[in-house]
Order: structure tokens, then sequence, then C-alpha cells
């Protein structure tokens, strides 16, 4: 469990005192974490990819999904707008006698 002392920086189970402030520490831990992949990359002879790069083709599969979708509900508006002005033109040019002819 991390420790913070009186000057704000924290101690972690290594014994590696870190800045409590996160915009600082920000940079730190992402250096930290790519040489840890490194290292694990180098030890376990495994690769690391970001999920971004393993999930390319989904994200791309949703994508268009997104895009086929708004085009649809698009097209449904574009109908349901012409039909709401379109049928009171019909309905007026119709001429209406009364109920006896």
């Amino acid at each position: 469990m991390d420790e913070e002392d009186e000057e704000g920086s924290v101690a972690d189970r290594d014994g590696h005192e870190h800045s409590s402030n996160s915009n600082s520490n920000d940079d730190d831990a992402n250096d930290d974490a790519n040489e840890d992949a490194n290292q694990m990359e180098e030890v376990l002879r495994h690769g690391v990819r970001s999920w971004q790069v393993r999930e390319k083709t989904w994200l791309e599969v949703f994508r268009a999904l997104r895009i086929s979708s708004a085009i649809t509900v698009s097209v449904f508006s574009l109908i349901a707008g012409l039909a709401m002005t379109q049928g009171p033109v019909v309905l007026s040019g119709q001429k209406h006698h009364g109920p006896f002819g």
C-alpha cells in the first residue's frame, strides 16, 4: 500500500518515491509503464499492443454501423417530413361535396 508523508510524496511498495501531484506524475507513470512493457516483452518474448490496435477491425465495423445508422435515420426523417407536408396538400386538392352529393 502507498504511504504519503508530510511533503506530499508517496512511497510505493518498491520504495520508489513519487510526488502526489498527479499532473507531474502522469509522464513518469507513462514512462514507467513503457519501461515495464518493454521489459515484459523481452523477458516473456510476448508482444504487447494497445487495445485500439488489437481491436482495429471491430472499431472500423462499429464506425461503419454508426454511419449507416445515421444515414437510415436521416432518410426516415426526410420521408416523414415530406409525408407530413404532402398529406394536407393532397387532401386539400380533393373537392369535398356535402353529405348529400
